[in-house]
């Protein structure tokens, strides 16, 4: 049996070597990587934060938009980096849980390459149409959708709406899928 005083400094030697570590972070630059474009929420909520972590550590913190291949690229990047604190990764559920479903395979492993810190925001799905739409309710909506030749197209921003969309299909729609989704492209008029 180990005894009790020697139990006792090497509990006091632990917690002088994690206070000594704690000071020591950070000591330079941190990294916040968004795996999408300037603008965009999570880069909106990644400013906000860095500015807050900024103030609280001291130390100068950085956003870098690292958009691509719905967020897999960004995301790639941080699972690479040295995990030393000082690469963070801010991101949606789109590269842990909508890509898993969406790629053969991904250039990080969503559970083994992460480590969660905390949830900053939680937001809602939205189903929207114009005010004049002939539909003012979900079943009234999928009634329209089965009725017209062809289906209807549905706007996106996120992967995650892409399967939320297949799932409304694949729920409401005996046969074919009656909601198509297509990405929106500005058009000249409006540049």
């Amino acid at each position: 049996m180990i005894p009790a005083w020697q139990r006792r400094l090497a509990a006091a030697l632990l917690f002088a070597a994690a206070a000594a570590w704690a000071q020591s972070y950070p000591s330079h630059t941190i990294k916040v990587v968004v795996p999408y474009g300037p603008g965009s929420s999570p880069d909106s909520v990644g400013r906000i934060v860095a500015q807050q972590m900024q103030e609280a550590l001291g130390q100068p913190v950085i956003v870098a938009n690292v958009a691509g291949a719905l967020a897999n690229v960004g995301t790639a990047e941080v699972a690479r980096a040295a995990p030393d604190g000082y690469t963070i990764l801010l991101t949606t559920n789109t590269p842990h849980a909508a890509n898993v479903a969406l790629f053969k395979s991904l250039p990080f492993d969503p559970v083994k390459d992460f480590a969660p810190i905390v949830r900053l925001i939680t937001t809602s799905m939205v189903l929207l149409v114009r005010s004049d739409f002939p539909a003012s309710t979900l079943d009234e909506f999928i009634a329209y959708a089965k009725k017209k030749p062809g289906g209807l197209a549905a706007g996106y921003g996120s992967a995650a709406t892409i399967v939320s969309i297949a799932k409304l299909s694949a729920a409401r729609s005996t046969s074919r899928s009656a909601i198509s989704p297509w990405r929106y492209r500005r058009s000249v008029a409006e540049k």
